[in-house]
């Protein structure tokens, strides 16, 4: 009989599909992609023009926020935009007729301070300390740089052009150098032990004492790493690993575990252990250029018109080859995962951000959409605005019946205007808010697997956040009972937002280590303080209201939440991406610290940052002394100030 044939063929059919559904992908050398999740086709990216209105040729670009940054180009020029490339004011230069040498190669230590430098005799060095007047501070001798960082006003390094074994050392800004350290070492070549000098090619620091070197000789990789700010070096090679001629090659490290390198021929090796290992990663051959990362998961390179990312930290790779841009692209800012900037000839710059899948503009260029932040958290942040509005409703009633100004503090509309930070060319830009993957609109699709690299990246020195994660949950004592005014007008709704504020705390350390700004990875190693001294500051506004003795002073402490509320949201929605600047104190405490020959550090940086940031205190810097004071010390200052406004008011605590 046909029939039972017909039941195995189809049975047939079905377990392999479960067998095919089950499989984990695993990507070729091809452009292999994968479907998108079903609600994911509503958005895209999109490159979109926000070009200079003159026909300068911009070899660099560098952005601190989605929408402030600079370019450089030729005749001396550097432009500068607020607005996402609205609009353009030149700072430098901008006569386009003058033979002045052109400008390149930005380095930013946090939205004021940053550097770049010039093709001229010597290589001259521009500084800025206010993101407004540059001025030369200091030349880069022996041909150039291959490649160049600051960690301070006074601290940096360079590897010149005309001698690329060798790792220049200074800690006066750039008037002189010192040579640090020279890239050798000894190993079989061809069965024969050789000394061998190598090529450096990048340099990338993770914090202001912790860098490394990247550079290849004898088909090996070298690997120089420095521990103080650059003035000494050690070195690593890894024999084999990059065989054959060697050209544009890249390192970058996340922290002091994490760290990839492209060598010559396109492969990516991945390291997860500060280079005693190495594995190759998946997907396509990277664009032969310096790779940069938005966050731990999200990074790009650019060659030309040749597209490489990756949205799962580099353990995969796509590409999009031959994008119809006006003019090749020659340099890229990533200053936020869901948006970016490239620039080129002709005034060239191009915006890119994600909108709806039927968004048009005029010649602009379909991109693979990133991936947005954390659904998980994004949701947390919304419950507790829904919470505050609860419990507004709920005292509003209670007010009322005793014929007292309900609170018109709108918390829908202050939270939407604090979280609306989007720019550029388009006025509104889109985040998808799942974190999976995202398709463009010509049915490019990539896939993004949540990240497993959180706990690593905690594990490997991200301790700012699993240490701020205990003082955030001491900010304020929940387990004190709210006020007999708050029992009667709002208890169940005061619970409500404690629980939802509690789940926020938890879950923000992890999403610290999952987003932390690595554009700026100086000033980002403070996102996490950042935003869980926001949190702490709004618990400790919840925790005064629930002590409110009467409606009146109920009604003030509930507009001081809402106002803290919005600082937490800002600093959830921008802070990822966006930390705050160095202090003052910052700058004068890493130059006099260079000056005494000791480097700048992130922990040195963090505790002198503390001072002049009102309550911080999540400080993970003085950790252990002081976990137990500080997060006291904000709640009665928020409290103190609550009872200060409220005696201005005559209503009595």
């Amino acid at each position: 009989m046909r029939f039972p044939s017909v039941v195995f063929f189809f049975l047939v059919v079905f377990l392999s599909q479960m067998a095919v559904g089950q499989r984990p992908a695993v990507r070729s050398s091809r452009n292999v992609t994968m479907a998108p999740k079903a609600d994911q086709s509503r958005y895209k990216g999109i490159f979109e023009p926000a070009n200079y209105p003159d026909d300068l040729d911009l070899a660099s670009d560098f952005f601190v926020s989605e929408n402030e940054g600079w370019a450089a180009g030729n005749a001396g020029t550097i432009i500068h935009t607020t607005d996402g490339g609205k609009s353009w004011t030149a700072q430098l230069g901008g006569d386009l007729s003058s033979t002045v040498a052109r400008m390149h190669d930005f380095r930013f230590l946090d939205r004021r301070r940053g550097w770049v430098i010039q093709d001229a005799a010597n290589t001259p060095i521009f500084h800025t300390r206010d993101g407004q007047q540059w001025t030369q501070t200091g030349t880069l001798p022996n041909g150039g740089a291959t490649d160049y960082a600051f960690t301070s006003e006074t601290n940096g390094v360079y590897i010149p052009g005309f001698s690329k074994p060798t790792i220049m050392h200074t800690s006066d800004g750039g008037r002189t150098w010192k040579n640090a350290a020279t890239c050798t070492a000894k190993f079989p070549v061809q069965g024969l032990m050789t000394n061998v000098n190598c090529e450096l090619w990048s340099i990338s620091f993770v914090n202001g004492s912790t860098g490394f070197a990247v550079g290849t000789g004898a088909d090996a990789l070298f690997l120089m790493k420095t521990q103080n700010g650059g003035a000494t070096w050690s070195v690593s090679t890894v024999p084999n690993a990059a065989p054959g001629f060697q050209s544009n090659v890249h390192g970058f490290f996340q922290d002091e575990n994490i760290g990839l390198v492209r060598v010559g021929d396109g492969k990516v090796l991945m390291t997860r252990d500060g280079g005693r290992s190495w594995q190759g990663t998946s997907g396509t051959n990277v664009a032969p250029s310096r790779i940069r990362y938005a966050d731990p998961e999200v990074g790009w390179a650019f060659w030309s018109t040749n597209f490489s990312f990756t949205t799962d930290g580099g353990r995969d790779w796509a590409a999009r080859n031959s994008m119809p841009f006006p003019a090749g692209v020659q340099d890229f800012s990533l200053p936020r995962r869901d948006v970016g900037y490239v620039v080129g000839q002709h005034g060239m710059v191009y915006r890119y951000h994600i909108v709806p899948a039927d968004y048009r503009v005029a010649n602009g260029v379909d991109a693979p959409a990133m991936p947005g932040y954390g659904a998980a958290l994004n949701g947390s942040v919304q419950r507790i605005q829904g919470d505050i509005a609860q419990v507004q409703t709920k005292l509003n009633k209670s007010l009322t019946a005793a014929g007292q100004s309900p609170v018109t503090t709108d918390i829908t509309s202050s939270a939407a205007a604090s979280s609306d930070n989007s720019g550029g060319g388009a006025g509104k830009s889109f985040t998808a808010s799942d974190s999976g993957s995202a398709s463009s609109a010509s049915g490019d699709t990539f896939s993004q697997s949540a990240s497993s690299d959180t706990a690593a990246a905690t594990a490997s020195g991200d301790s700012g956040a699993s240490s701020g994660a205990n003082s955030a949950g001491a900010a304020a004592d929940f387990t004190q009972p709210a006020s007999s005014t708050i029992q009667s007008c709002c208890a169940a709704e005061v619970q409500q937002l404690q629980k939802d504020v509690s789940s926020f705390s938890q879950q923000a350390p992890a999403a610290s280590s999952q987003y932390k700004n690595l554009n700026l990875i100086i000033a980002g190693l403070r996102m996490a303080q950042n935003l869980l001294a926001k949190t702490n500051e709004f618990k400790s506004s919840l925790q005064a209201f629930k002590s409110a003795p009467n409606l009146q002073s109920a009604a003030t402490l509930l507009q001081g939440m809402v106002s803290q509320y919005d600082g937490m949201k800002q600093s959830f929605a921008g802070g990822f991406q966006n930390p705050p600047p160095l202090s003052d104190a910052d700058a004068g405490a890493s130059a006099a610290a260079s000056f005494a020959g000791q480097s700048f550090s992130a922990s040195d940086a963090s505790s002198t940052d503390s001072s002049t940031t009102s309550n911080s205190g999540t400080q993970s810097g003085t950790q252990s002394g002081n976990q137990g004071n500080q997060p006291d010390q904000t709640k009665n200052s928020t409290v103190e100030k609550a009872k200060d406004k409220l005696k201005k008011l005559h209503i009595p605590f």
